[in-house]
């Protein structure tokens, strides 16, 4: 019954009292009291040993492989993870966009499988679990917390986002055609990595705009496919207000 680096029962002296215990390796891993005389006694001892042969079996019998551990989304999704928790939306879990579990019980073997990052298999996340939204369901998504005065009343930020988003040459084509070629709030904001737009780095920081929007608007390919001209984004580099932006870094 016991394995390589398991003996069987020894007795033990802790406290001046005899013990039997399992040892594994240099490890006394379960005690269990003898020569216990009185009826509450010897009751004791037999729920003592009770209990350890249920210890017993849980650490010897069960073998590792078959053993579930917690994975988290940070598991197998590192880099998503990370960026979210230095972004500004750090607080918030996983589940708020994608849905699913906080946890999922994978042996060994499956972690194995899943974790890394490349040449994975696609992993049941369960019934529950949204994965990556829809680009025309994003502008509702992202509305949902930044369109609710409650939510955004502590943070001090406008709640008018959504419905000016509508109103825009973008909302109003993806509302009118669901042409997911259309810019939405990730395209402009990032997803995971969302920062304040005081960061030298966030997308939506004066001096980056150009260049965020310059992403689709400098596109030839993209420009032609609306009938829109790709000049705008030069033109605007060399007209006063560019040059001030880019010489003089003004801002306002």
């Amino acid at each position: 019954m016991f394995g390589a680096c398991e003996q069987p029962a020894r007795v033990f002296s802790i406290g001046g009292r005899a013990v039997a215990g399992v040892v594994r390796g240099a490890e006394a891993i379960g005690f269990a009291p003898i020569g216990f005389g009185t009826l509450a006694e010897r009751l004791t001892l037999r729920r003592t040993r009770l209990l350890f042969l249920a210890a017993y079996l849980q650490f010897f019998l069960v073998p590792d492989t078959g053993r579930g551990d917690d994975a988290t989304c940070a598991t197998c999704h590192k880099s998503q993870t990370t960026a979210l928790a230095a972004s500004v939306h750090g607080d918030l879990r996983c589940q708020a966009c994608h849905q699913g579990s906080d946890t999922y019980s994978l042996t060994p073997d499956g972690l194995a499988t899943y974790a890394p990052a490349l040449d994975r298999p696609a992993f049941d996340h369960g019934p529950d679990f949204a994965g990556t939204p829809a680009r025309k369901d994003i502008p509702k998504l992202c509305g949902d917390c930044h369109a609710n005065v409650e939510r955004m009343n502590p943070y001090g930020l406008r709640t008018d986002q959504l419905a000016r988003y509508w109103t825009s040459g973008h909302g109003k084509t993806l509302s009118a055609s669901g042409d997911e070629r259309v810019a939405v709030c990730v395209d402009c904001h990032g997803n995971h990595d969302v920062l304040p737009d005081n960061e030298p780095a966030s997308r939506t920081h004066p001096l980056n705009v150009p260049d965020t929007c310059g992403v689709c608007h400098a596109d030839p390919r993209l420009m032609s496919e609306f009938d829109l001209a790709v000049a705008v984004v030069d033109e605007y580099r060399q007209s006063v207000h560019g040059r001030l932006l880019f010489e003089q870094q003004d801002i306002g």
